[in-house]
């Protein structure tokens, strides 16, 4: 179902989501205040799902006494969802497939996340991005969302 709302009520469940995941893994997570967070055309289960799958990834590379930092950007064109971690990044063969299903640098690991990622952010129009984090450390990916495109008809799943 596509709603017109903030953003905030996808950041919480995201976070109710995460939280064992995060206090077990014994990364220090940031995340930005509610009140901070923009209005955007979207799909609320299907931006949870890439907010989560973005910040679980984020979670695991970034392992014990780390940072994951969860941001937003926004300006009147996008809507910008920022997850930058301090773990190993990802760098060559690994950034290029990172979003093809079943592609996979963790052992057990599914190779899916990134893929469902990618899909919902093409859902709502939007673009993925990596980067490397601050000072060359880690990864930020980044969900750009545009703000005057109607989520394809598919992101109703």
């Amino acid at each position: 179902m596509l709603v017109h709302d903030t953003i905030a009520a996808v950041f919480e469940t995201a976070k109710l989501f995460l939280k064992q995941k995060i206090l077990f893994s014994g990364a220090r997570v940031t995340w930005p205040r509610a009140e901070d967070l923009p209005r955007l055309e979207h799909v609320p289960t299907r931006l949870t799902q890439a907010l989560t799958n973005a910040v679980a990834n984020a979670v695991e590379a970034a392992g014990k006494g780390r940072r994951v930092q969860v941001a937003c950007e926004s300006s009147a064109e996008a809507v910008t969802i920022v997850v930058t971690d301090d773990g190993p990044g990802l760098a060559g063969e690994a950034l290029e497939r990172a979003v093809q299903p079943f592609y996979t640098t963790k052992a057990g690991g599914t190779g899916l996340g990134m893929s469902v990622i990618g899909d919902v952010i093409r859902e709502h129009g939007g673009q993925l991005l990596f980067e490397p984090g601050e000072g060359g450390v880690g990864l930020r990916l980044k969900m750009v969302l545009p703000r005057t495109h109607s989520c394809s008809p598919s992101s109703g799943r």
